[in-house]
Order: structure tokens, then sequence, then C-alpha cells
């Protein structure tokens, strides 16, 4: 059986690997931005402009990473039972731990936001 079976449209997330479409991810804090997992390792925000990175699923854990703000702020997202962002900044100026709630949007991923003005936030605080 397949440990994507438990996974379903509109549900949270029931099995540690996640499947490609779109994603949205809701913090302890409150916060909510939405990412598009791509097969063959890849992910975007779908929310959030520059932000995206890898992922991978190591056998009992999906772990997604990567970069916002050129590169200057870092997340890394475990799933697994309990799932935990962690998200910071190089300078070491912004840091934050938080369980998330990962829920399943659509199978086909809206497109990255543009990114205007080259101004990029905390895609913690951006909603």
């Amino acid at each position: 059986m397949s440990a994507v079976a438990g996974l379903a449209i509109g549900g949270n997330v029931m099995a540690k690997e996640l499947v490609p479409g779109q994603w949205e991810l809701t913090g302890s804090g409150g916060a909510v931005q939405q990412i598009c997992i791509v097969a063959g390792g890849t992910w975007y925000g779908t929310t959030f402009a520059a932000w995206g990175g890898q992922w991978t699923y190591d056998g009992t854990q999906t772990v997604i990473y990567g970069n916002y703000s050129s590169g200057a702020g870092n997340d890394v997202i475990l799933v697994d039972n309990d799932p935990v962002w962690t998200e910071w900044q190089d300078d070491l100026s912004y840091q934050n731990v938080q369980n998330v709630v990962i829920t399943h949007v659509k199978k086909k991923c809206d497109s990255a936001p543009v990114l205007v003005d080259r101004t990029v936030v905390n895609p913690a605080e951006s909603k």
C-alpha cells in the first residue's frame, strides 16, 4: 500500500510523503502560505515571490528546504506525524520554529508570483 494513500484533495496530511500539487501551510502562529510540490524534487511558493527549493522523502518523512530573499532567508519543513516549519535569516536577526498544518489544496499548482519591486518580506509574516 502506498504511503500517500491517506492523502485527499482538501484533507490534512495523513501520511509522511507528499504528492505533487499545491499545499497550504498553516503555522501555529497563524501564518498561511501555499507551495507547489513539483515531481522530481523541487518546490516553489505560490503565495510568496522568490521562494523555493528542494524536497525529498527519506522513507519516514518529507523534508522541504529552500530559500527566500535572494538566499538570505531559509526554510526547512519536516513533514511527519507532527510537521514543524523552521525559518531563519542568515544573520540570525530572525528565527522561528513552529508546528504547521499541511493541507493538499489541488493537483494543478498556481504559477509562482512575480517579484515586482525586489522587496521580500518574511513568508511567515506576509499573511
